[in-house]
């Protein structure tokens, strides 16, 4: 393996991208207004429903409001929240800076530089897409409960369900390298629940050690041990089929749309648009590139004048 490709193999687990346009703006043909909403409305939501869970254990039972974070699921809601608010955040903040693309008269603002809000916004949408379809997936197949159907679908479905949508709707690219900020948020989440258990601390739903029955029990280490080998492998697959999606959505766009939509791509990887299946003059040009183009034209110019100069003072001679 050469340095070049090990370079960029590095590289490519950092949040970068070429355009940080993608995190205010959607891949289709949507007006702004409608894209603003469909943020506010999935921002408000989950946030009136996080905080009103939380008021009513507090005021109800205060020792379940603060175990009740022992589960995945709540990690989970909270992090969806965080989300969907700093996703609408930065969809106003570059509206305002006219950084959105703007699809009816088929032309680009300059780019904004990424900065560290579009890349906290990237690598929570990578930590809750793949962790919602986990907790999709194990709640519905192994742990149902009779709890009402609006906390079910709350909790355990609409979050999954968004996921998959914002991977099919926004231009942010999926890189598969980027699983390892996934795996990282879970060893976070294991290394609470060993806390909770050295702490002998109990479920509110077990009253016992038992987090997730056959799956999440310190007191039984193996059994958890092989319940954990098996998710990380699983939270590899879910980024996977989500890599996939995004290649499906890039593929669509590319292939009937790519006039009047620029393809969000990770040519800042390679140094060339082309490289990656970008249409040259799609993307939005940022500052620094044009800056860059302008200095070769002054350049060219300086060039031109010598030459003249000298091919003048060649005839006198």
């Amino acid at each position: 393996m050469s340095w070049e490709r090990i370079r960029l193999l590095v590289r490519s687990f950092g949040l970068g991208t070429d355009d940080a346009g993608v995190f205010s703006r959607t891949q289709w043909r949507f007006p702004w207004v409608i894209w603003a909403i469909c943020r506010i409305v999935a921002a408000v939501y989950y946030t009136i429903a996080m905080s009103s869970t939380f008021i009513f254990l507090l005021a109800t039972d205060p020792m379940s409001a603060a175990t009740a974070l022992v589960f995945v699921t709540d990690w989970t809601c909270i992090l969806v929240t965080v989300y969907f608010l700093l996703a609408t955040v930065n969809l106003f903040l570059d509206r305002k800076h006219g950084r959105y693309y703007h699809y009816s008269d088929r032309e680009s603002l300059p780019a904004v530089e990424l900065s560290w809000r579009h890349r906290v916004q990237w690598c929570l949408m990578n930590i809750y897409m793949n962790f919602s379809i986990i907790v999709t997936v194990v709640y519905w197949s192994f742990l149902r409960m009779p709890l009402p159907i609006i906390f079910d679908l709350t909790c355990h479905t609409f979050p999954s369900i968004l996921g998959i949508v914002e991977v099919l709707l926004t231009p942010i690219p999926v890189r598969i390298q980027h699983v390892i900020y996934v795996w990282i948020y879970g060893g976070i989440y294991v290394t609470f629940t060993l806390i909770f258990y050295a702490a002998n601390g109990e479920s509110p739903f077990t009253g016992s050690s038992e987090i997730y029955p056959n799956i999440l029990d310190w007191a039984k280490p193996r059994m958890t041990i092989k319940a954990m080998v098996v998710v990380v492998l699983a939270i590899f697959g879910c980024q996977l089929f989500l890599w996939v999606l995004y290649k499906c959505r890039v593929y669509v766009a590319r292939r009937f749309m790519y006039s009047a939509i620029p393809l969000a791509s990770d040519a800042y990887l390679h140094g060339s648009e082309e490289q990656n299946g970008n249409i040259p003059g799609d993307a939005p040009v940022t500052a620094s590139q044009q800056k860059g183009a302008e200095k070769e034209e002054v350049e060219e110019e300086v060039l031109m004048l010598n030459s003249a100069v000298k091919s003048s003072e060649n005839q006198e001679v």
